[in-house]
């Protein structure tokens, strides 16, 4: 059930288990996370749900099912199926979406979900983490370097020699476009900006300071402080941002209102931090692509390591190059 209180924490209602045929009685419903938008609609994530979130009005009336995660079945099986008797087709496992493990909505509405159990067998970087638009596909930008999955490098299980992907267990949205997530199997948090790009990653299993035995949520406030729950503590953890953090941050806010000249100014401040930042020599070579200054948003490209953008400051660049030269 869900339970609803005011701002004083006074009891309001309880919202039950959905009336609805889709929902049979024999389906477990167990919500474990819930998000509400400005419209008072509430979008339920329940265990064991393979058919997406679940849709509440704001009188709590079951409206349907919410952004059903894909699955990725490989061209092999897909052959398999147009070629397989009636009698082989039964007899072959079906592909079962997956389910998602928490949500949140960020300022615009748009949905937010993570899928914590992927299949090591059968899965792609894209099924982790999605941003769904009002029917429900998946518009969540992947500009990176890799996409917003967690770890881009897997443990490995040493009794069955499979990829264990991160298991992101909860999420949170800011203001400015920037997502956070926790991965439970490994304890850490990454965030990430609002093109899908790393912005940074803290956090680990073990029992020293600051680090986690079993994370189960993870939330920021206002100021950037991070407060993650652990269940195998029975504690709430509070993290600050660093100077660094708090640059970074501040950047990819001023980028985010389309103040480009502050973007620019704040990602000189990040580079006397670290000379390995991808992400800010990319941002800076951005506002020398919209300054027109065409040769020194080839050097920051390159820096960066981004092929697709030094490519267009290049073709720029040609172009300014003929047309100062030749009539």
């Amino acid at each position: 059930r869900l339970v609803e209180f005011d701002e004083q924490l006074r009891f309001v209602r309880v919202i039950g288990r959905p009336q609805t045929p889709l929902l049979t009685d024999r389906a477990t419903y167990r919500p474990r996370r819930v998000s509400v938008d400005n419209a008072g609609r509430m979008f339920v994530v329940s265990e064991n749900m393979s058919s997406g979130m679940i849709e509440l009005d704001h009188e709590g009336n079951f409206v349907g099912f919410f952004g059903a995660v894909k699955t990725q079945p490989d061209l092999w099986k897909i052959l398999w199926r147009f070629f397989a008797t009636e009698e082989q087709k039964k007899r072959t496992p079906l592909v079962i979406p997956t389910e998602y493990s928490s949500n949140d909505i960020d300022d615009k509405g748009f949905v937010y979900g993570t899928v914590g159990i992927i299949d090591p067998k059968d899965f792609s970087d894209t099924m982790f983490i999605h941003r769904l638009n009002p029917i429900g596909d998946d518009i969540l930008r992947r500009y990176g370097s890799v996409a917003p999955m967690g770890d881009a490098e897997y443990t490995i299980d040493k009794e069955t020699n499979l990829f264990l992907p991160s298991m992101l267990t909860d999420i949170c949205v800011q203001d400015s476009g920037i997502y956070t997530v926790l991965d439970r199997r490994l304890g850490r948090v990454f965030t990430y900006d609002f093109n899908g790009q790393l912005l940074y990653v803290f956090g680990a299993l073990g029992n020293r300071n600051g680090c986690f035995v079993q994370p189960s949520a993870v939330d920021v406030l206002p100021d950037g402080t991070f407060l993650v729950a652990d269940s195998g503590l029975n504690q709430i953890l509070r993290f600050y941002p660093t100077e660094y953090a708090q640059k970074i941050n501040a950047a990819v806010g001023y980028q985010y209102n389309r103040d480009y000249a502050s973007a620019e100014a704040s990602w000189m401040e990040v580079l006397k931090y670290t000379a390995k930042s991808e992400l800010a020599f990319n941002e800076i070579g951005k506002a020398y692509y919209r300054q027109e200054a065409y040769t020194a948003a080839m050097k920051y490209f390159k820096l960066s390591g981004d092929r697709t953008q030094y490519s267009k400051a290049y073709k720029e660049y040609r172009r300014q190059v003929l047309n100062d030269s030749f009539s």
